[in-house]
């Protein structure tokens, strides 16, 4: 959000003047609910567009402009391009997985969390992902961790 207000509006605003407008409206605000599953990513994404705005709005900016700013959202957040790994995460993995580990990825994220997983260049490191955009149960939903345990008890197989 702070990103797209700097590269699309021209202004800096702190993460903390957009915090109050983004504590609820998520799905991961209600764990305890079954979300609906969204049939597309862009449905996802259109589900979250009056949380966007309203942040904006919150902020000062002009509806008209806040309805602009929420649609570049998504395209800003999934920019692979954006996203940081610690130095030592990538050699973590191996060392692990060459000591028996599987590793696996349960979250409350965006429908795009495996492009940007292997985007980072993880994908062959990470032998699940279970994601609450894909599952509509988030974390702490039993049903989620029920998931990733399904997951992997049957990964995918490779070619």
């Amino acid at each position: 959000m702070v990103q797209v207000l700097r590269r699309f509006a021209g202004l800096e605003v702190a993460p903390e003047a957009l915090r109050p407008f983004m504590q609820k409206g998520f799905p991961w605000h209600s764990p305890n609910q079954t979300h609906p599953l969204m049939r597309t990513a862009q449905d996802w994404w259109d589900a979250l567009l009056p949380v966007f705005e309203g942040a904006f709005v919150g902020c000062r900016i002009p509806p008209d402009q806040a309805r602009a700013l929420a649609a570049r959202v998504r395209s800003v957040y999934t920019d692979v391009a954006e996203w940081r790994l610690y130095d030592d995460t990538k050699d973590t993995l191996r060392d692990l997985l060459e000591d028996g580990w599987r590793h696996a990825i349960l979250s409350n994220h965006v429908p795009e969390l495996p492009s940007l997983i292997e985007g980072l260049g993880l994908g062959s490191l990470i032998c699940c992902i279970v994601n609450s955009a894909e599952t509509g149960f988030e974390k702490p939903h039993p049903r989620a961790f029920h998931a990733v345990l399904a997951a992997l008890e049957d990964p995918p197989r490779s070619g």
